[in-house]
């Protein structure tokens, strides 16, 4: 188990919260907590979790609305349902939404940790998935003279499902897709990106030089800065005709 993985809390003020921050802390997580939507958008601004943790009411909302609002945004977080009570409607409710996983008391310590693991490692596989898929499918595109309408709609579709951010550019960095974590990101919006120069959309320093490293070969690790104090971590992998960011 990886001991840097960061879990969200997105709970009310109860015994439980303590709870899951002393069992996630002792199993070697990181743990964040966010107890209104001020603090959940903050949170994850700042770093997106992975995983969060969300009560069937939160912060006077209902906790399943909140979390088909981030899996919209996020589509491979692995989210857990934590409910008061065993439901059988709200579990089906939240596995029909696309949440990973569905708690309630009584609870121990080792409950928590275990369906967090689980939920982990399902979402691992997902995005180790969606990952090759991109790389399958951009490498098969970029060989082809033109791209059509439902090659490109399936491409991005497989991009967009990705938590991290992607962006495929040509051999002149000009965008070929960017998906939707990029565009939150460096608040990108829902600008037209396709063909405009990488460099002339986003002006970060530090995606600057991982573009002038890059003609190095493969950068598994480079830092991306925001004046904000957010820190991210990028890697470069060039593809036949392409390149993907």
């Amino acid at each position: 188990m990886a001991k840097h993985d960061l879990i969200l809390l997105a709970l009310n003020p109860t015994q439980i919260l303590d709870l899951m921050d002393r069992a996630l802390h002792a199993a070697g997580f990181e743990v964040a907590r966010a107890q209104d939507l001020v603090g959940l958008e903050k949170s994850i601004q700042e770093a997106i979790p992975a995983l969060l943790i969300i009560g069937e009411s939160f912060a006077s909302r209902d906790g399943l609305s909140v979390a088909g609002e981030m899996l919209e945004r996020f589509p491979t977080l692995p989210i857990i349902l934590y409910a008061n009570q065993d439901a059988t409607g709200l579990a089906k409710a939240a596995l029909k939404l696309g949440l990973s996983g569905y708690i309630y008391p009584p609870l121990k310590m080792a409950d928590i940790v275990e369906e967090v693991q689980k939920s982990l490692a399902r979402g691992r596989k997902l995005g180790d998935w969606l990952r090759r898929e991109v790389r399958r499918t951009t490498s098969s595109l970029a060989e082809k003279a033109e791209i059509s309408e439902a090659e490109r709609n399936k491409l991005e579709a497989i991009i967009a499902n990705i938590q991290d951010g992607v962006i495929v550019v040509d051999h002149n960095k000009n965008f070929l897709f960017v998906n939707r974590a990029i565009r939150e990101t460096f608040n990108l919006n829902d600008q037209e990106l396709i063909g405009k120069p990488l460099t002339d959309v986003i002006s970060n320093p530090d995606l600057k030089a991982l573009l002038v490293r890059s003609s190095e070969g493969p950068l598994k690790y480079h830092e991306i800065n925001f004046d904000d104090g957010r820190v991210y971590n990028a890697q470069y992998t060039p593809i036949p005709k392409s390149a993907r960011l």
